[in-house]
């Protein structure tokens, strides 16, 4: 079959094919007994395609088609869209498709047309969602995207986005444009109407772009993508510690999950450990802390630096300035928890080719505020308070469900969560850059590293937050982590599991899920607590120690009594059993 030219394909409501000025240059498509054929008399009951051509065709004498594939506006016939697509593969030759629908969750039928398409060298541009959802095929990396922008007034005016979903920023607002089904205007706006001064735009420019770069640095000369997903260098090396902090001990607890060789153990000579002996959950690894200045450089080819600053306030002495100089001294590649040191000495790791990388080098896109609309049912650790092993607990639900074969994604909010093999991390606890950014800027980042991971399509996924999120005291500016509930609006759990202290009280517990389960409309299906009764006033740890069976129990029945929530201690695998069938539970029935 011969394949029809056209300069742009629209896929859209339809087109009024009676339309005087440009009727006669658009073919018009609908779908009868299971074949799309042409229609010479063809009506636009929405009159939403009749808008979007004629902004374009009105300017652009050219040869256009439309396909008739959406009922609604508010509802994508994503049916009608593949079919669409399949016959525009399959016969015809396109320079342009233009497509005024997105679907807010990530397709991948639709993702393989269009791809397939693109391949085809038919450059395609889309309308983003106009309620300000991230939307598909808009944000597929090979389609320019479009969104409005009420401030820009004529029809050549754009601005190009080289970080980010968005590609593309154009006129949107009100305007006047044809009406469907009689003579005259009608005055509509949204991203549609953006997308179609984008498609005007290169069809004016008298060129074929079928390269989606190419398009948009014809569109602006200074068009540039800046590439934001960092890759790590310090995965899959032989590593040394320092120190030996909450942080760290998770390393040695999860060594056998490492995706790095756990080598040495160092820590400063005032801590009281040189010389312990410490052990993995399973016991089959043992490592002796050692002294830090009396290093075995020739052991390892990367350090690992944690949190300084207390012990630095402690000796009264910038030793993380001291370990970094070292570290260029025997030439050892080095990964740190926090940036405090590291732009100092970026160019001179740099110009001796040693990696200094750190958990904070991370740039979020911008996306304009748009969030993404996941899939995948995502369990989310929370707590009461801090230093309460709810990334321990985040470790032991990711190991425990890969034990039963569910395929886990995982989001990691410690510097280390990349050597557990997590798919994303995002740094949110103490010393992370990104506390240092609004609350909105925190969702979003959240909310598009969690999608990175709904893209791999796996069975759940599984994140904990930092700190606690309902104040015992309010005090203090910072007792309010205002940054946890960020965090709950970008990540969007569909089960929460909730980490406490021994000493929380049963009031503070009920008040505790009574604003999880109103705020994220997420179930709290089970309580975990921390291994040791620690006495402090929510501020400040004074001491700890492990708790008795008889306390464990105790509140393991209150628990079960006043809330019949389930109770385990976190890190204990002898709970594994009823973390698992609470999971299945809450995610299965």
């Amino acid at each position: 079959m011969e394949c029809k030219e056209y300069e742009l394909v629209l896929l859209d409501s339809g087109f009024y094919s009676e339309e005087s000025d440009i009727g006669s240059l658009v073919d018009v498509y609908e779908y009868h007994n299971g074949v799309w054929e042409i229609i010479e008399q063809s009506a636009d009951e929405i009159g939403h395609g009749t808008a979007v051509l004629s902004i374009i065709a009105r300017r652009h004498r050219g040869k256009y088609a439309v396909f008739k594939a959406l009922s609604s506006l508010v509802d994508s016939n994503i049916k009608g869209v593949l079919s669409a697509l399949e016959e525009i593969y399959k016969h015809m030759n396109a320079r342009y498709i233009q497509m005024s629908f997105g679907v807010r969750g990530y397709n991948k039928e639709l993702d393989k047309i269009c791809k397939k398409i693109y391949d085809k060298n038919t450059m395609i541009i889309a309308a983003f969602d106009n309620y300000g959802a991230i939307s598909y095929p808009a944000a597929y990396s090979y389609v320019i995207g479009v969104s409005g922008n009420p401030y820009l007034l004529t029809k050549d005016s754009f601005i190009v986005n080289g970080n980010g979903i968005v590609d593309v920023l154009a006129k949107n607002g009100t305007q006047a444009v044809a009406a469907a089904n009689k003579k005259g205007f009608s005055i509509q706006q949204g991203n549609s109407l953006a997308a179609s001064y984008v498609s005007l735009f290169l069809l004016e420019s008298g060129i074929y772009y079928a390269d989606k770069e190419a398009a948009l640095r014809y569109i602006d000369v200074n068009y540039k993508r800046e590439e934001n997903d960092y890759k790590f260098q310090c995965l899959h090396k032989e590593v040394a510690i320092f120190p030996l902090n909450k942080e760290m001990y998770n390393l040695i607890n999860y060594s056998d999950i490492l995706n790095v060789t756990l080598k040495e153990v160092y820590d400063i000579k005032y801590s009281g450990q040189i010389g312990k002996e410490v052990f993995n959950l399973k016991q089959t690894e043992s490592y002796i802390v050692k002294n830090i200045d009396k290093c075995n450089w020739d052991n390892f080819d990367t350090m690992l630096i944690g949190h300084l600053g207390e012990i630095e306030l402690l000796l009264g002495k910038k030793l993380k300035q001291y370990i970094l100089s070292e570290c260029l001294v025997h030439g050892k590649n080095v990964y740190c928890y926090d940036l405090e040191e590291v732009d100092h000495f970026r160019e001179l790791f740099h110009n001796k080719g040693l990696n200094l990388e750190c958990a904070d080098d991370y740039v979020k896109n911008n996306n304009y505020g748009k969030l993404y609309q996941n899939k995948t049912p995502i369990l989310t650790v929370v707590g009461t308070g801090k230093k309460q092993g709810k990334f321990t607990l985040e470790l032991q639900i990711m190991t425990l469900l890969r034990a039963h074969g569910i395929e886990v994604g995982a989001l990691g909010t410690e510097p280390n969560s990349i050597f557990f093999g997590m798919d994303a991390m995002l740094p949110i606890g103490y010393g992370a850059k990104i506390n240092d950014y609004t609350g909105q800027y925190l969702l979003e980042a959240c909310n598009e590293q969690i999608h990175r991971i709904d893209m791999k399509e796996y069975q759940i996924i599984v994140c904990a937050a930092q700190s606690g999120f309902l104040p015992h005291y309010k005090l203090n500016s910072n007792h309010i982590n205002i940054g946890q509930f960020a965090f709950l609006e970008g990540i969007q759990p569909d089960g929460l599991v909730l980490a406490i202290n021994y000493r929380d009280t049963l009031e503070y517990i009920k008040k505790s899920i009574r604003l999880l389960e109103t705020y994220t409309d997420a179930k709290v299906f089970l309580i975990g607590m921390y291994l040791f009764d620690a006495e402090f006033d929510y501020v400040i740890h004074s001491s700890k120690k492990k708790l008795e069976d008889e306390q464990i129990e105790g509140k393991r029945l209150e628990i079960w009594d006043k809330l019949r929530l389930p109770l385990i201690v976190i890190g204990e695998e002898k709970y594994n059993d009823i973390i698992f069938d609470a999971i299945i539970q809450n995610f299965c029935s």
